[in-house]
């Protein structure tokens, strides 16, 4: 584990122990001292390298397991999660307890993303700029099977939310893509008519593109504003289609 200087005598205002613990632990994973698919130190070794009792420790490994950092392993240990995505898990455990739906997830992905294309217009780099071309250039429907094109589209997305500047906004926007893909991927490409979908997309996607390079804020935002309220409506669409069809399914 990561040097730590030794965690000051608690007040009322102090984190608990196991707030301390858990917060040196998730340091370890964000800067790679404990990297993906590591076993996360023993309990007891935890314990004596901060000097903490090790309920302290039980309850702090609890709080990562809960966000999705680590997972169990074979004899009660622990290791870091291969691709931990807590806003993922956020957004799914909100999903399944109904506390939100597909149609706000899009309505948040729009507030996001336009914005993140607007300010992807104006601090974008030149490596930002060859990234949202190399993804471009990838939805060519003719050189490309729906799935790559899906994984383009997605890049692109991913890009945008990167030249923006903020590391939040990208972190935000793949984790509702990833979360919407599991609810609708293979329902639109089962559903949607391909050719038209892919055509649609290209054009809409090559507009965004010329407005952040031009730097024209407000043109990019507007561009990603249509485009992903005709996804939205697409997907929405087929949602009901799907919903009314299982009905009457149900009572056939």
């Amino acid at each position: 584990m990561s040097d730590s200087p030794t965690t000051p005598h608690r007040t009322d205002a102090s984190p608990k122990t196991y707030e301390v613990v858990a917060r040196r632990l998730i340091q370890d994973v964000a800067d790679g001292t404990l990297p993906p698919g590591t076993a996360v130190p023993a309990e007891v070794k935890v314990a004596e390298e901060l000097g903490v009792g090790r309920s302290s420790v039980r309850e702090a490994l609890r709080i990562l397991e809960s966000r999705g950092l680590i997972t169990r392993a074979t004899g009660g240990r622990f290791s870091v999660a291969e691709s931990a995505h807590p806003l993922v898990e956020a957004f799914e455990t909100l999903y399944d307890l109904r506390r939100i739906d597909v149609v706000e997830l899009f309505d948040l992905r729009e507030l996001v993303e336009t914005q993140a294309a607007s300010r992807a217009a104006e601090r974008h780099s030149d490596a930002d700029v060859r990234r949202l071309s190399e993804a471009l250039g990838s939805m060519q429907w003719g050189a490309s099977t729906p799935d790559k094109l899906y994984e383009a589209d997605i890049r692109f997305h991913i890009a945008v939310a990167e030249a923006s500047g903020n590391r939040a906004t990208a972190r935000l926007v793949d984790a509702l893509r990833l979360t919407l893909r599991d609810r609708l991927h293979a329902a639109l490409f089962l559903s949607a008519a391909h050719d038209d979908w892919s055509s649609a997309t290209v054009t809409e996607h090559v507009a965004i593109f010329e407005a952040i390079v031009a730097r024209d804020a407000a043109g990019a935002s507007a561009a990603m504003s249509k485009h992903l309220r005709r996804v939205t409506d697409q997907a929405v669409a087929i949602l009901e289609r799907t919903a009314s069809a299982k009905k009457g399914e149900a009572h056939a």
